[in-house]
């Protein structure tokens, strides 16, 4: 249920909700992503030059502070990025593309939620 939605007296509740979504995701990929480091896996599309200094925990609490997003959304994030690995299976989750492929769920998603600009607009 997204935060507008939510009558005020249940909103921390599911607020802390989504906190706690973030926190066991983050933890999730960043285990898997320096996992993965230690095979030195080849620079894809979606690879940054060096890695970045956000850890994935930060910057899924940023971008979350500008999305209404709650716990459901970032698990179809997950469901999503597991389809991505096993359609490339020669892209690997690692600290140089994280933070790009998380970017890239955010707007599929968000497409998702809202398939046309004319729904944003009216929210």
């Amino acid at each position: 249920m997204p935060f507008y939605d939510v009558p005020a007296d249940k909103l921390s509740t599911v607020i802390q909700q989504a906190y706690d979504a973030i926190e066991l995701i983050s933890f999730a990929l960043t285990h898997t992503a320096n996992q993965n480091s230690q095979f030195n896996p080849k620079l894809t599309r979606f690879s940054s030059q060096s890695i970045p200094q956000l850890s994935i925990r930060d910057y899924l609490f940023r971008c979350s502070s500008y999305l209404e997003f709650d716990e459901v959304n970032y698990i179809f994030m997950l469901i999503y990025l597991d389809r991505y690995l096993k359609k490339a299976p020669q892209d690997w989750l690692h600290p140089y593309n994280i933070h790009r492929l998380l970017f890239c769920l955010w707007g599929i998603r968000m497409w998702m939620i809202f398939p046309s600009t004319e729904q944003i607009v009216q929210k």
